[in-house]
């Protein structure tokens, strides 16, 4: 997360937020699992047809894959349900509130329906109460390809909601920018995308900023160019003429190391 002013990225306001994509999606994993669904990736069988019906048989040639290979393809599965049924509640999400909301569908590759309820708005809400993440299921004992949620999770008081953050990133910057920092705020990643995010998230940060400051979220209508800013972005930035300075040849890598790329790139 960072300002820009007149083109120029500031870098005293850069911040990172690790709780993101991956954490949403491993959160994600850590809820189906824990309430007992087995989430079978594709490769783990096969589909057979017999008597005019589809029959699900273990696959025999999966033997030797390893553990993190088996979990990296479950989150691609948790990242898609993630995706396709979860949204951003339109205030700040409690159990009782959402408790009666219908639940939503979702076909796992095996052919199983998996029905989700209050985790469709639990989990996007850890982008806004980061604290969430202690309440939680953690990851299935004996798993030994535990990613950084469980980290994040003993870290949880420390970290900042989107809205704090974006506060954070604009008081860092100098005061006569601010206000136009505010009214210029833009919305990318495929992070970005869950439904009532952007109304939820202007919401809070007009409610945390000064009052006397319009706040507006910008975001592209289009889900692939969200998606894909930050490779849109690169791509056209290595196109330019004047980005042809700014490469590190591998010498000059081996001679300076990774630290010359904040000569070459102030």
């Amino acid at each position: 997360m960072s300002a820009v002013h007149d083109g120029y990225s500031l870098g005293k306001s850069v911040i990172r937020n690790p709780v993101g994509g991956a954490a949403l999606s491993e959160a994600t994993l850590n809820v189906v699992l824990s309430s007992g669904v087995d989430v079978r990736p594709r490769f783990q069988f096969k589909r057979t047809t017999k008597d005019g019906s589809i029959h699900i048989e273990p696959n025999p040639r999966v033997a030797g894959v390893t553990a993190s290979f088996t979990r990296h393809k479950q989150l691609e599965i948790a990242a898609d349900i993630k995706e396709s049924c979860f949204r951003v509640y339109d205030n700040a999400f409690s159990d009782a509130d959402v408790a009666n909301m219908p639940s939503t569908p979702y076909e796992l590759p095996d052919g199983r329906t998996l029905e989700l309820g209050i985790e469709r708005f639990k989990v996007p809400e850890l982008l806004f109460n980061p604290g969430l993440l202690t309440s939680m299921p953690t990851p299935m004992s004996g798993d030994t390809s535990i990613g950084t949620l469980a980290d994040l999770a003993n870290s949880a008081a420390s970290l900042k909601g989107i809205p704090a953050a974006v506060a954070d990133v604009v008081n860092r910057c100098d005061i006569d920018i601010r206000r136009e920092l505010y009214g210029g705020i833009v919305l990318t990643g495929g992070g970005s995308l869950f439904t009532g995010l952007k109304e939820r998230l202007e919401r809070d940060i007009t409610a945390s900023a000064p009052a006397a400051v319009k706040v507006k979220l910008m975001a592209s209508t289009s889900t692939q160019e969200r998606r894909f800013g930050t490779w849109l972005g690169g791509s056209i930035l290595s196109s330019l003429g004047t980005f042809q300075q700014l490469w590190m040849s591998k010498r000059e890598y081996e001679e300076h190391g990774a630290a010359l790329v904040h000569k070459k790139c102030p």
